[in-house]
């Protein structure tokens, strides 16, 4: 019977942690505990630096045509809706992420369907594309590289420190 009284999680017989916030459970499924698919790790940020490309996106009013496989037809030679391309030149943004980004200024026609009077708008096209998992990776690779100066210096204190020492002394 409900008597309207908040229960712990003891008394709920709730797996919790040490600091009280309620257990969740894996899934095993292949999903972060929200149900979305899990991301596989990123790349070190120094392999991706070695081996991205820049890639190019175009961008026009005419529908894509790719199919369910999501491969894509050959695109026709002269498309009457295109608007522009950008290439994205792959870059580690602020945040510690890497990825790609672009940008272009386009000027885009709009057509006013009632008297076919054209406008013509300037647009900035951003494109930041982030490979997912990055900005972990990227942790993981600084605190890497933190670990081994660290050991490189105290390996040089106590091989050379001295000497070097003295030998500046001298």
């Amino acid at each position: 019977m409900d008597t309207g009284k908040k229960r712990s999680a003891n008394e709920a017989d709730v797996a919790t942690r040490v600091d009280g916030a309620k257990r969740r459970e894996s899934t095993g499924s292949g999903e972060d505990t929200k149900g979305r698919p899990k991301v596989a790790q990123a790349i070190p940020a120094s392999a991706f630096k070695a081996r991205a490309v820049p890639i190019h996106v175009t961008l026009t009013r005419t529908p894509s045509t790719v199919k369910d496989d999501n491969s894509a037809s050959l695109a026709p030679v002269e498309d009457p809706g295109f608007l522009g391309a950008v290439a994205l030149h792959p870059c580690t943004f602020t945040t510690g992420s890497y990825g790609w980004k672009g940008s272009k200024r386009l000027a885009i026609n709009i057509v006013d369907p009632i008297n076919d009077e054209k406008n013509t708008v300037q647009v900035m096209l951003t494109i930041n594309a982030t490979v997912m998992g990055s900005k972990q990776a990227g942790k993981e690779a600084e605190v890497e590289a933190e670990i081994n100066s660290t050991t490189r210096h105290a390996n040089d204190v106590e091989d050379g420190g001295a000497i070097g020492a003295a030998e500046r002394v001298s």
